[in-house]
C-alpha cells in the first residue's frame, strides 16, 4: 500500500491539480501540506495528519481548551477539562470542571504536577455529565488546543466525545509552520516563555488561556520574543548558596532558580559543605535511593548530622523567607 507521501506527490504531479494550484498563492511546501492533509484526512487511516493552515483563514472566534488526566496511557482518565470562548482576541466566557474518574487512580505524582487532589474530584461528576456541559459550551465553534491532535482529542474520543465533526487547530503544528519563530521547540512552556505569558502550568484552565494567547500571537504573525518587565529586586539573599530538588507547585525549576538569583542568591547543581539552603519539593522520581529521599536530601541530612550549617527548607518556607525579608 502506498504511503501518504507517495500518494501526495503523485496527486501533485497530476496536470489538473498542478493547473489549479497555480491559481493559488501556495508555496510548494504549502501545496504539499494541503494535499497531504486531504490524503490523510479522508484515507480512513486512524493516524492524525499534520494540519494545514492558511494564516488568513485562521478563525478569530473559537474555543481554546485543555484537559488534565490521571496519566498518559489508554487506561487513564480525564480529571479536569477547561475551555475559554475567545473572539477577536478577547475572552468572552470560560468553562472549567473537575471530573471524577471511574477506575483510574490519582497518583501522588499527577496530583503534585497538576495541583488536583482527591478532595477536588471525589464529588465531581463523571465524564458523561461533563461532556454534555462541554458540548453546550463549545457549540459549533472551532477548537484550539496545544498538542490536541496527538493527546487531548484522542483522549476525549476514547471517553466517548465525538471529535470527528469538530474543526480543530493544533498550536503545535501551527507554531511549527511559522518558520520565522526562532525557538528551540514548540512545547507550550517554551512558547509561554518566548511570549512572556504569565500563567500557571499544568492546570487545564491556565493552559487553555496560555494556548489562546499563543494562538493570537501566531494568528497575527507576531513572532517577536517578549520579556517580562524588569524589577529591581532587593539582594536579600546575597552570597547565600542554594540547591533545590524535586518538583514545585508555585515554581518551575527554572523559575525557582531565577527567583533565587534575582534576590542575590547563588544556585549550585549539587549539595556541598558550602551550601546554605536546600529547597525541597515533591519527589516524584521512581529511582530514589531509599524510596523517599533524593540524593541531594540524603547528602544534606548527612552534612547537617555532621554539624555543618545547612538548612533544608520547603517551597513554602522559601516563599515565606522572601516575603519576610522583603
Amino acid at each position: 500500500m502506498a504511503t501518504y507521501e507517495e500518494i501526495s506527490y503523485k496527486i501533485l504531479k497530476d496536470k489538473y491539480v498542478e493547473s489549479w494550484l497555480k491559481e493559488t498563492n501556495y508555496s510548494d511546501q504549502e501545496a504539499y501540506e494541503f494535499i497531504h492533509y486531504i490524503v490523510a484526512r479522508f484515507s480512513g487511516i486512524k493516524r492524525n495528519p499534520n494540519s494545514f493552515y492558511v494564516k488568513s483563514q485562521l478563525p478569530k472566534e473559537y474555543v481554546s481548551f485543555d484537559i488534565e488526566t490521571t496519566g498518559l496511557s489508554k487506561n487513564d482518565e480525564i480529571i479536569q477539562i477547561a475551555a475559554i470562548h475567545m473572539k477577536n482576541g478577547s475572552m468572552l466566557s470560560e468553562f472549567s470542571q473537575y471530573v471524577k474518574p471511574k477506575t483510574a487512580e490519582l497518583s501522588v505524582q499527577i496530583s503534585y504536577i497538576t495541583g488536583i487532589t482527591n478532595e477536588n474530584i471525589k464529588d465531581a461528576p463523571y465524564f458523561e455529565k461533563v461532556q454534555n456541559d462541554f458540548n453546550s459550551f463549545i457549540g459549533n465553534l472551532p477548537l484550539i488546543g496545544h498538542n490536541a491532535t496527538s493527546f487531548d482529542l484522542p483522549f476525549l474520543k476514547r471517553q466517548g466525545f465525538n471529535v470527528d465533526s469538530q474543526f480543530a487547530i493544533d498550536t503545535v503544528y501551527l507554531a511549527q509552520s511559522c518558520k520565522e519563530l526562532n525557538i528551540d521547540n514548540c512545547k507550550l512552556e517554551t512558547l509561554k516563555n518566548h511570549y512572556a505569558i504569565d500563567e500557571l502550568s499544568h492546570n487545564a484552565l491556565s493552559d487553555a488561556k496560555t494556548t489562546a494567547k499563543v494562538y493570537e500571537y501566531l494568528r497575527k504573525g507576531d513572532y517577536a520574543p517578549r520579556s517580562k518587565p524588569k524589577t529591581a529586586y532587593p539582594k536579600i539573599l546575597k552570597n547565600k548558596r542554594f540547591c533545590y530538588t524535586g518538583n514545585f507547585k508555585n515554581f518551575s525549576r527554572q523559575s525557582l532558580q531565577e527567583s533565587i538569583e534575582n534576590y542575590g542568591g547563588i544556585v549550585t547543581k549539587s549539595v556541598s559543605k558550602k551550601t546554605d539552603f536546600l529547597v525541597t519539593g515533591q519527589q516524584i522520581a521512581k529511582n530514589l535511593k531509599d524510596g523517599v529521599h533524593s540524593s541531594s536530601e540524603i547528602k544534606c541530612m548527612e552534612l547537617m548530622k555532621s554539624g555543618f550549617s545547612i538548612e533544608m527548607i520547603t517551597e513554602d518556607q522559601f516563599i515565606a523567607m522572601i516575603n519576610e525579608k522583603n
